[in-house]
């Protein structure tokens, strides 16, 4: 599946770091500084569907603003980085905080506030019991035990264990 979208806008990129910012490190590139420009924000969208799609559903956080907010940063820092221009420490010392917080939200250490996660978030378990008719005890599964559907389905086929 192809990502069609971007967090962030041109637009959103050049009210961050100023028409003059945008023009200084993107207006060298032959093709112009809005290809070059929406070149970084969809790099930095990449990076970031990188972490947060693994856990989140993609509708809620295409209008996360957090996350908008995160892209323009992570896109200006590309932008300054792709002519080998040195990036301003204040924004360094942001990307390398978002950058720390993307590990955490894809091991679900932190949460991305008002977005659905993936998949059914609830316990599921099976009833083991042990069938002490056979000879050789074996573990069987009764059904699900709850009416939730699973991603994975369950072996429930009883086996005949031995003499017949």
């Amino acid at each position: 599946m192809a990502i069609t979208w971007n967090y962030a806008t041109p637009e959103d990129v050049t009210n961050f770091f100023g028409d003059t910012g945008v023009a200084a490190f993107a207006a060298h590139d032959l093709r112009g500084s809005e290809a070059t420009l929406e070149d970084c924000i969809a790099q930095a969208t990449d990076e970031i569907n990188l972490y947060v799609l693994r856990r989140y559903e993609e509708e809620g956080v295409k209008t996360n603003r957090m996350l908008r907010q995160w892209c323009v940063v992570m896109s200006a820092v590309y932008l300054c980085e792709r002519r080998g221009n040195p990036v301003p420490e204040s924004l360094v010392a942001e990307y390398q905080r978002i950058v720390e917080k993307l590990p955490l939200i894809m091991r679900d250490e932190m949460r991305i506030p008002g977005v659905r996660l993936k998949g059914i978030n609830v316990p599921m378990f099976s009833n083991m019991h042990i069938d002490r008719r056979y000879a050789r005890r074996q573990q069987r599964v009764a059904i699900n035990s709850t009416n939730m559907p699973k991603e994975r389905p369950q072996d429930t086929e009883i086996t005949r264990v031995g003499y017949y």
